[in-house]
């Protein structure tokens, strides 16, 4: 059975330490990783317990990597799996890691999409479908994000479609009147508001006529 032979710090990382094995170099592992397995010199180690040595090493790169990119803002699971596998991370340590780090509550994929949500469509920035492909572009699930949208989503989007109209139209009325209105319709449709909805609104707030039924000039 393969032995530890020998353990010792490395030079250029004193936080680090070499495993050799059967008098080779077998690995680097963190200090941590060798204190969690209890490594010493002369130990035995099976084919599986050497596997889980290389683990759990990748696993605590995985951690500290994570941790630092979640400690900058919060990440729903799907897109932070995404960037940890694009940085050539084992894709069983990313998803133990992940785990893990659900379970602790740092990663919830839910409170994520509501917060994301809420500051989305915040005084009618963006309508539902641009906020919805956002999330998912995010990685959050369909599931997820119906669920969240029946909770705290608005219950029409005509009122916010119409405050964001209103805004945009101040800069738009100046033009000749069917260019505004086309522009007024591109920018709604832009943000992600639907066709439909859109259309209502461009008719609500730059009708093609004045209210007393005259053209505008």
């Amino acid at each position: 059975m393969p032995r530890i032979t020998e353990i010792k710090p490395q030079v250029k990382n004193k936080q680090r330490r070499s495993v050799f094995v059967d008098g080779e170099f077998y690995c680097g592992v963190s200090e941590e990783a060798a204190v969690r397995l209890r490594l010493k010199a002369g130990q035995e180690l099976s084919t599986a317990e050497l596997e889980r040595l290389r683990d759990a090493e990748a696993d605590i790169e995985v951690r500290e990597q994570a941790l630092r990119w979640l400690d900058r803002r919060a990440y729903a699971r799907g897109e932070l799996a995404r960037r940890l596998k694009f940085k050539q991370f084992p894709p069983e340590s990313v998803e133990r890691v992940l785990d893990r780090l659900a379970g602790a509550g740092l990663i919830n994929d839910e409170a994520f999409a509501l917060e994301w949500l809420r500051a989305r469509t915040r005084t009618g920035a963006l309508g539902g479908r641009r906020v919805k492909s956002e999330l998912k572009q995010k990685g959050v699930s369909d599931e997820t994000i119906a669920a969240v949208w029946a909770q705290a989503g608005p219950e029409s989007e005509d009122e916010s479609c119409e405050e964001l109209a209103q805004k945009k139209w101040r800069s738009l009325k100046t033009l000749e009147r069917e260019t505004a209105r086309r522009r007024l319709l591109s920018f709604l449709t832009r943000r992600g508001f639907s066709l439909e909805d859109a259309l209502r609104t461009v008719e609500r707030v730059a009708p093609r006529h004045e209210p007393d039924g005259s053209p505008e000039m």
